[in-house]
């Protein structure tokens, strides 16, 4: 493929350089060198040459096109024309007696079939020509297709294909995450009382405590009032004196009444507040069992503990 192509005084062309794509319009004003320029391209290909394509005023004139490993130059100098050509097959040739033909040489390192007098090639064409991917032979889809090719617009389209399929995949797993939050959130909403149930599970150990505090106590009451009846019993039993015994035994023992008495008061207090505090211990309970029921189904249902982020088995 040509890449490069520099003119030297060739008709309105004093020196022109102009790189080449797969597919390059040449535009402009007219009288800019379109033609002229169209004229060289033809020159090189099919040596169709001639002293009046010489710029007015020079004596030497050069049309050269590069490629990625070759230089091929249409050359006028001392009166003549002839080619010259620098490649890697060929190394540096000049071909002198053309006789109006073009070397072989020169036609496979261009890759430009010569064009007859009055034809058209495939490879350049002028304003006025008809361009041979537009001909009533070609379809349209043929048409577009090897433009795209020769303009890289199908390496454009692929991209925009690719792209259109990358989006509609990350727009498909933006709507599952979007999904998959409103479903968290949904989830978050059941923990909402999380705080209030864990409060009540403290108070319940609270009382739980309150309650083994009294019992304690209650089985202390119980062994004094064990202790009283035994002393009551013995008082029972025991006969009047013959003789009457110091008041003072008598105060002791009164004392010791007295303190019982107040013991058993105590004692009927404390079971008060035990019964109470037993009633209050099986209600938090309840509340208790009723609390770590629904903390569990909670739990089961987010499948991670939401303090220490293990999964729930």
């Amino acid at each position: 493929m040509l890449e490069r192509v520099e003119i030297r005084n060739w008709q309105s062309l004093r020196h022109v350089e102009l790189p080449l794509g797969r597919f390059t319009v040449i535009v402009g004003a007219s009288s800019s060198g379109k033609s002229a320029l169209m004229r060289a391209f033809r020159a090189l290909a099919s040596n169709t040459t001639g002293t009046a394509a010489i710029t007015r005023g020079a004596d030497t004139a050069a049309i050269t096109a590069r490629t990625a490993d070759a230089v091929v130059t249409l050359e006028h100098r001392k009166g003549a024309w002839f080619y010259r050509v620098l490649s890697p097959e060929t190394g540096e040739r000049d071909y002198t007696k053309l006789n109006r033909s073009v070397p072989e040489d020169v036609t496979r390192l261009l890759n430009i079939q010569p064009v007859p007098t009055g034809g058209s090639s495939i490879n350049f064409a002028g304003q006025f020509d008809g361009p041979y991917l537009l001909s009533d032979t070609h379809s349209a889809s043929s048409v577009a297709r090897t433009l795209g090719a020769l303009t890289n617009v199908d390496r454009i389209y692929a991209a925009v294909g690719v792209a259109n399929k990358r989006y509609k995949a990350r727009a498909a797993t933006l709507k599952t995450r979007r999904a998959d939050r409103d479903a968290l959130v949904e989830e978050a909403r059941g923990f909402a009382d999380l705080k209030h149930q864990l409060a009540v599970c403290a108070r319940a150990e609270r009382i739980a405590e309150d309650a083994a505090r009294l019992s304690d106590r209650l089985d202390r009451l119980r062994g004094a009032l064990d202790a009283l009846d035994v002393a009551e019993t013995v008082l029972a039993r025991t006969q009047a004196p013959s003789t009457v015994p110091s008041d003072e035994r008598v105060l002791q023992a009164r004392e010791r009444l007295d303190r019982f008495v107040s013991l058993l008061r105590e004692q009927k207090a404390a079971r008060d507040t035990v019964h109470a505090a037993s009633r209050a211990v099986a209600d938090a309970k309840n509340d208790e069992t009723a609390a770590n029921d629904e903390i569990w189904i909670v739990l089961h249902e987010a499948g991670t503990c939401p303090t220490c982020e293990q999964p729930i088995k």
